[in-house]
């Protein structure tokens, strides 16, 4: 039976949230391709959950039946903990589906990644993505992943009838939100809800929250010099960016109370009784 690399496969399957995949490796692993590839059961780790992961199985197991491999499929929603402990201790499952490159980046480093080279033709993939998109898994020149999925994130989702009701309008700039959500408080509502709590992942709506207004508020050069901290975090850039999220974000929501809260969601339609107009972030 003629089977194909995995990890194309795996490519090809998802190319919809900025995940990058990347090979593990072993000190014993060879450099051989074939060596690598010959496995009748791979194992996939990543972290996405629920319809999406139902999606991913019923994809990947038509794939799977086509080809004679068989999938061992590790999910977890501790995703950067667990591959760490899984590196740590040589537990090392075949394929990870990296949720942010970061991490990637950061084993491939440490020489826990295989190159990309290995199991596809790396110049076959840059034909067919944007350009730039392989950057994110690229170290001192080498690749060692993929994106495979694109997220469209940082919107803020309104209820257009609740909104046309109240007398708002949508607004165009950032002195125009700040003054929008003042509106919504002096109607005795809630402005805006923000969820954070996410198990040990948690914090990541924030993080997503100040790099994608630096980007936006930024040129990319400036946004490319801050991740390698020749623009460091006590920059002006990033503390205008901190300084909006604290106005925006952590400023309590509760109409009339000048305290802040940086750990619970402002009022939220499940939990309260007193439902804010409906102008949530969602990052």
């Amino acid at each position: 039976m003629r089977r194909r690399t995995l990890v194309s496969a795996a490519g090809v399957v998802a190319l919809i949230s900025f995940t990058a995949s990347g090979c593990l490796s072993t000190p014993a692993a060879t450099k051989s391709a074939s060596a690598e590839t010959a496995k009748d059961t791979v194992s996939i780790m990543y972290a996405f959950g629920s319809a999406q992961d139902t999606a991913f199985r019923k994809d990947m197991d038509a794939w799977s039946a086509k080809n004679g491999i068989k999938i061992n499929y590790i999910q977890s929603d501790s995703f950067e903990t667990l591959i760490q402990t899984k590196v740590a201790s040589g537990d090392l499952p075949d394929i990870a589906i990296f949720p942010q490159p970061g991490i990637l980046k950061s084993m491939a480093s440490k020489g826990k990644l295989a190159e990309l080279s290995t199991q596809v033709d790396v110049n076959s993939v840059k034909n067919d993505i944007l350009p730039g998109f392989l950057d994110a898994a690229t170290v001192s020149g080498k690749v060692y992943g993929a994106p495979i999925s694109m997220n469209v994130k940082s919107l803020y989702w309104y209820d257009k009838t609740a909104f046309a009701a109240a007398g708002l309008t949508v607004p165009k700039t950032e002195a125009d939100l700040e003054a929008l959500m003042a509106q919504i408080k002096a109607k005795g509502k809630t402005p805006l809800c923000y969820g954070m709590e996410s198990g040990s992942a948690t914090g990541w709506p924030g993080t997503d929250w100040i790099e994608d207004y630096m980007l936006q508020t930024n040129t990319t050069d400036v946004y490319d010099k801050w991740l390698t901290n020749e623009v460091e975090f006590n920059s002006p850039e990033v503390r205008k960016a901190f300084d909006m999220y604290n106005k925006l974000v952590l400023t309590n929501g509760k109409p009339g109370s000048p305290t802040r809260s940086t750990s619970r969601c402002r009022t939220t339609r499940a939990s309260s009784r007193e439902a804010p107009i409906p102008w949530d972030w969602l990052s």
